[in-house]
């Protein structure tokens, strides 16, 4: 067994701690932590907002619904007393078994009377009029205790309880609209905008902003017949009432390809709020379905450490030659040789860009390349389980990703007889300032 302790979460901060393998070999390690501390608004007169002063916005239409509504599930908790509809085109069965188990379902307003324009068939297009008024059609509802209207897509998948302790930072008695961009660089400039939140993302709306957005969105759909998204629409008329868009980064539009797990094991430092096209990724575990491994992740977390999912920690073994990497809730990495901080803390190009043929340039942020040399790539241990333990702590076990198809030639030394290892760790504490202590157990009994 093999014992490590390090701070996390991922400016350099010596900790000797004691290490022991059945060869009775002793060593020091480094371990490195950030502190960060969630800005919170200040002189507020009202409670901490929560789940249920949020309603979900959900859009999808009736030919797609019956199997979108599979993924909502995964995230979807009416135990949490969670307010939101799913808004389609059309009306379908709502009286069936499941249907406890997702929002309400309501069919929009006809919008039939607004023009659309954008390309050279409009009418392929004409639904994002239909899903821009869902925030409007919300407000309507006159539904009580609101702070928050959230839109996300039928394959937008939720961290409730992440998203709610963001929003709890803002006050939504004024003007808010936040989200997150594209991680593509072409979504951005070429077809959207970098001022723009991202409706597969999901974004915010405060309840201040719906109650002025309700006033003038119809005729500013009207006059925006150009364009082509129901996202750029709402970002063109709340750009009108002079609202910018407040960034969240921990909104994932994901806007990429293939194997995701790149990015998701090098998140930033930001509570885990949402992701996206769940359909057009491999699935995050081995050995999963795409829709299993969205509830492992999501539901391996919830009462558990939410605000833990997929934070980082590195620390190194100088004597094995082992860098360690923590992502907390999906995976733990260990790597042959010191890979400095500064090169882990970047996600590693597993995946493709959202544009294949511009895959090279098409990135909106800093990665670095998968390794060519097989050797050269770090040892994965998955997620398998996790569990709060008393005293304000968690424990989450990894298991060792077999590598079936290729191996490393090179000797693993001591790293060939790790199979599983089990992390506790400190919960997150509320508010997010990150100064907790993980154990690490290798092969533990």
């Amino acid at each position: 067994m093999i014992v490590l302790l390090v701070l996390a979460y991922g400016v350099l901060l010596l900790y000797a701690v004691t290490v022991h393998l059945t060869v009775r070999h002793y060593v020091n390690f480094n371990s490195r932590t950030r502190l960060h501390t969630i800005k919170q608004d200040v002189d507020r007169d009202f409670g901490a907002t929560n789940l249920t002063n949020i309603v979900f916005g959900i859009s999808s239409n009736a030919a797609m619904w019956d199997s979108r509504k599979e993924l909502v599930k995964a995230w979807w908790r009416p135990e949490d007393r969670m307010r939101g509809f799913v808004w389609l085109d059309e009306a379908v069965n709502s009286t069936l078994p499941d249907q406890d188990t997702l929002p309400e379902i309501k069919v929009s307003s006809d919008t039939s009377k607004f023009r659309y324009t954008y390309g050279r068939s409009p009418s392929n297009g004409r639904h994002h009029i239909r899903i821009a008024r869902i925030v409007s059609e919300m407000f309507r509802l006159g539904l009580g205790d609101v702070r928050w209207f959230v839109m996300g897509d039928d394959d937008t998948v939720f961290v409730p309880g992440n998203l709610a302790k963001v929003l709890a930072k803002y006050d939504h008695r004024q003007p808010y609209y936040i989200g997150s961009i594209s991680e593509s660089h072409f979504q951005n400039v070429d077809g959207f905008s970098t001022n723009m939140a991202y409706g597969g993302a999901g974004f915010a709306i405060s309840y201040a902003l719906a109650e002025e957005l309700d006033k003038v969105l119809d005729y500013c759909l009207e006059r925006y017949h150009g364009l082509y998204s129901a996202d750029a629409r709402i970002h063109a008329c709340v750009a009108e009432l002079g609202v910018p868009l407040t960034v969240e980064r921990g909104f994932h539009q994901f806007d990429v390809l293939d194997d995701a797990s790149g990015l998701l094991s090098s998140h930033p430092l930001t509570p885990l709020v949402s992701l996206h096209h769940i359909e057009l990724l491999d699935p995050f575990f081995p050995r999963m379905g795409r829709i299993e491994s969205v509830k492992h992740l999501i539901g391996s977390a919830h009462g558990v450490d939410p605000m833990g999912l997929l934070q980082q920690s590195f620390c190194y073994d100088p004597d094995r030659n082992w860098t360690i990497k923590v992502s907390w809730g999906f995976v733990v990495q260990i790597h042959q040789g010191e890979v400095p901080e500064k090169d882990l803390e970047l996600p590693v190009r597993t995946f493709s860009g959202w544009h294949r043929d511009r895959d090279r340039v098409g990135i909106a942020f800093t990665t670095r390349e998968n390794p060519v040399d097989l050797c050269d790539r770090p040892v994965n241990f998955y997620l398998t389980r996790s569990t709060g333990l008393e005293g304000g702590k968690s424990s989450s076990s990894y298991a060792r990703e077999e590598r079936t198809r290729w191996k490393c030639l090179r000797s693993e030394k001591d790293l060939s007889m790790v199979k599983t290892i089990r992390v506790v760790k400190d919960i997150t504490p509320d508010p997010w300032l990150l100064e907790v202590k993980l154990t690490l157990l290798f092969n533990p009994e």
